[in-house]
């Protein structure tokens, strides 16, 4: 389990499926390692052009703006700091 109340996120490994699957609220996002891409409550949502890393000590490092986007948030780029703000509707 990642953050808490409602916009807490379930992690899961499937790796029979090579897929991550994250669940917060209604909504299920299958992440698959292999070929890029994310799905939301079983239909494609994206084909991600930036591959998923997988480090040598094991961590798997996921492009962070699909998921995101994927879960509903809004980003947005500040070049004044160099810095991404993920906004979610309804925090």
């Amino acid at each position: 389990m990642v953050g808490q109340g409602d916009r807490s996120l379930c992690v899961a490994w499937e790796p029979e499926l090579n897929l991550i699957m994250l669940k917060q609220e209604n909504n299920i996002l299958g992440i698959n390692v292999k070929d890029n891409t994310i799905t939301l409550n079983g239909r494609l949502a994206y084909v991600m052009d930036t591959a998923i890393e997988i480090s040598e000590s094991g961590y798997t490092m996921l492009p962070i703006r699909y998921v995101a986007q994927a879960l509903g948030a809004n980003i947005s780029w500040n070049p004044g700091n160099n810095s991404i703000l993920l906004t979610v509707p309804g925090t």
